[in-house]
């Protein structure tokens, strides 16, 4: 490995990483990764926030090992089974593998852009990268996201490494990539239209690809997604169904143009405002030089292809429909790159530092949250952090009101009729004495516990309802007894509470 050297012309290093007199490129960008990767971990042990709904629901999948769940692939509960048994049950724990896989992903893209450029370029892609607001802010959550990035670097790293030098080794590592990252998350997909459009203009890519090694490439990512797709057979295609309803592109106003900009609004917050123009200016650049027949750099192509399909498909889905910010999420990983290395090669690579700087101090933001959760309220953003907030409360009120019964009659079920309400009720609720149900209004199971926990007849005896919200009442015009208990307002910050009513139910007269 060659010595960092700081040619005439180059962006000076900022005093905090001036390691390059003692450390190679290499060294010092993964002790910079390391470093804030242990720092974030040790910040998950400080949070005071609680599981938000859809982590309670993904650590619930951890308990119950499959290929499949409901609304997504099985790889963020395997995810959280490990690192739950590896440390424990509590928030930090779930949570472990998203600061992690996120300093994995940095590493990885230093390794791709340090084989497809120099050191340089690939230190501050990788620091850019594991600084983002986006990067910052998921780093505190786990979501399939997490994964998702990290397989989708390997499968980079491993494409071009395979497009340079044709290897038994870098097709396996491509196919376990895709495969795992589809078993993460069907955004994997993406990915492989991103092949396909590298492959139309790059001669080397279709040569890989269009060889024995893409067969093997194929056939690993196929064997490692058909136990998925065998879940799904199994179960009506549900993971399938309830993507494509999350599209939603069939209902609603379409043409929406305010959805549009909020998605649009939303990369600028997720990639950073800098970068994120700059990255729209560059793709732009590139489309300019090929009508003008003009030669663009087949490697500034290259990382283009894996950045424009899922921006592509956001910004369609957001003006015909919505689309939500983090579906445009895997353009970053090849983005940061691209938008890196085309800095560099122009007079506004001091957007490179400028970003750098600007991504941290939001990021330090978020830590004073998690240090000093008083800045919540003097900062007025209770509103952010309502996901996260008032559910370990509801879960003990609920549990000792379920386990100590009715006038001496223990109850038979817990029943609720919101999904967030279950996820979290499993999660804070662990010592329920009586089964955790969730009632089903049309006979279709429309999310998780729906399939797996619905409400029969057999439990109607003496039923505690937990019910949020005016859709209790579509419940409770189904029994012939209902005794309103007790009303739970739960503060969750800026004057705004989560309220519950518990109810006695029995006596079920029909299911719609």
């Amino acid at each position: 490995m060659n010595q960092p050297t700081q040619p005439k012309g180059d962006i000076p290093l900022p005093f905090w990483v001036n390691w390059h007199l003692m450390l190679s490129w290499r060294q010092g960008t993964l002790t910079f990764i390391a470093a804030l990767t242990l720092a974030r971990v040790w910040l998950l042990f400080l949070s005071p926030f609680d599981l938000g709904p859809d982590e309670a629901q993904y650590w619930s999948w951890s308990r119950d090992f499959a290929f499949g769940y409901f609304s997504k692939p099985p790889m963020i509960g395997w995810v959280i089974g490990l690192t739950t048994a590896a440390c424990g049950a509590g928030e930090a724990c779930v949570r472990l593998s998203a600061p992690l896989f996120h300093g994995f992903t940095a590493m990885m893209l230093f390794f791709l852009v340090q084989k497809m450029f120099d050191d340089r370029v690939a230190f501050w892609t990788s620091v850019l990268y594991v600084t983002l607001p986006g990067v910052w802010f998921s780093s505190g959550l786990i979501t399939t996201d997490v994964p998702l990035l990290f397989f989708w670097s390997i499968s980079l790293f491993a494409l071009w490494s395979l497009r340079e030098s044709p290897a038994w080794k870098w097709a396996a590592l491509l196919g376990l990539g895709i495969g795992l990252g589809l078993l993460s998350k069907y955004a994997m997909l993406y990915f492989i239209g991103g092949m396909v459009l590298a492959a139309t203009f790059d001669r080397q890519t279709r040569a890989a690809l269009l060889s024995s090694h893409g067969i093997v490439v194929a056939a690993i990512a196929l064997a490692l997604f058909a136990p998925n797709i065998w879940w799904n057979a199994a179960h009506d295609f549900s993971t399938v169904t309830h993507t494509a309803a999350n599209a939603n592109v069939t209902s609603g106003n379409l043409f929406n143009i305010e959805k549009l900009l909020e998605f649009l609004g939303g990369q600028f917050g997720i990639f950073g405002p800098f970068l994120f123009g700059a990255l729209l200016v560059a793709i732009g650049s590139f489309i300019w030089a090929w009508r003008k027949g003009r030669a663009v750099d087949v490697r500034y192509l290259w990382l283009a292809a894996f950045v424009v399909p899922a921006l592509i498909v956001g910004i369609t889905l957001g003006f015909i429909s919505r689309a939500n910010a983090n579906w445009a999420a895997t353009a970053y990983v090849a983005g940061t790159a691209l938008v890196a290395v085309w800095l560099f090669e122009t007079r506004a690579r001091a957007l490179l530092p400028a970003s750098f700087f600007l991504h941290n101090a939001a990021g330090l933001l978020m830590v004073l949250f998690v240090v000093t959760p008083s800045l919540i309220t003097t900062l007025h953003r209770e509103n952010d952090f309502k996901r996260v907030r008032g559910w370990e409360e509801i879960g003990k009120f609920v549990e000792v009101r379920a386990n100590a019964g009715r006038e001496g009659t223990p109850y038979s079920a817990v029943l609720t009729n919101d999904r967030l309400t279950f996820g979290e009720l499993l999660y804070y609720a662990p010592d329920l004495a009586v089964p955790l149900t969730m009632w089903d209004a049309n006979g279709v199971a429309e999310n998780h516990f729906e399939l797996t926990a619905p409400f029969t007849e057999a439990q109607d005896d003496n039923v505690l309802l937990v019910g949020r919200g005016r859709r209790v009442e579509r419940i409770t015009a189904h029994f012939e007894n209902v005794e309103e208990i007790e009303v739970l307002p739960i503060d969750i910050g800026g004057g705004r509470t989560r309220v519950y009513t518990l109810y006695a139910v029995s006596g079920l007269i029909e299911a719609e």
